[in-house]
């Protein structure tokens, strides 16, 4: 578990505030171990446009989403909306997508870390790697798209060869009229 150090003078918030982060920080190692997720604090920037990274742990009983640390890093709200949400609402947020520094897509469960006062001043994230299930997302759709694809196929040849036998059967109708005319009209015992 890594924090950042100068945290009162990168967040702008107040000791106090910055104590709550730092005793919420010091159990993240064991909620990163029992969850088997990336665990991170997020504090909103001081133009509170993006938000900095200010707390990680990386599980120990599970691979990490990440290479390097990301302790400092930037989160913009282009690649983790649910964070931006929940520091500027107050709101939890769980399932939230997001696409990771590594450009990893990753499912975020977020939780608003608040102040004696109620006042959101960080939230705690929970980070799982979704890659191979949306993979298999797109897999699905194309499956469905090539079994509609199929089906139709199947429908449209399965209402030719209808129509076939339909105009088939109906030729010979004719047929079998003409005959039957031809064979009240002639004379010759041979016809009949």
């Amino acid at each position: 578990m890594q924090t950042i150090s100068n945290l009162e003078q990168v967040t702008h918030l107040s000791e106090e505030q910055c104590n709550i982060i730092e005793n919420m920080a010091a159990n993240m190692q064991v909620m990163a171990d029992i969850s088997r997720a990336d665990m991170f604090i997020d504090c909103l920037s001081p133009e509170k446009s993006a938000a900095i990274v200010v707390a990680e742990a990386s599980p120990s009983t599970s691979p990490s989403l990440y290479k390097e640390s990301v302790l400092g890093e930037i989160a913009f709200e282009e690649t983790e909306p649910g964070v931006l949400f929940s520091l500027k609402n107050g709101k939890s947020i769980i399932g939230s997508r997001g696409i990771s520094q590594e450009n990893i897509v990753m499912q975020q469960d977020i939780v608003p870390i608040t102040d004696p006062s109620g006042i959101t001043i960080a939230v705690l994230i929970k980070e799982h790697d979704i890659s191979g299930t949306i993979r298999n997302e797109h897999k699905m759709k194309s499956l469905l798209k090539s079994t509609d694809k199929g089906q139709k196929q199947e429908i449209k040849q399965s209402l030719i060869i209808q129509e076939l036998h339909h105009r088939v059967k109906n030729n010979l109708q004719v047929i079998s009229s003409m005959l039957r005319l031809q064979m009240r009209r002639s004379a010759s015992d041979e016809v009949v």
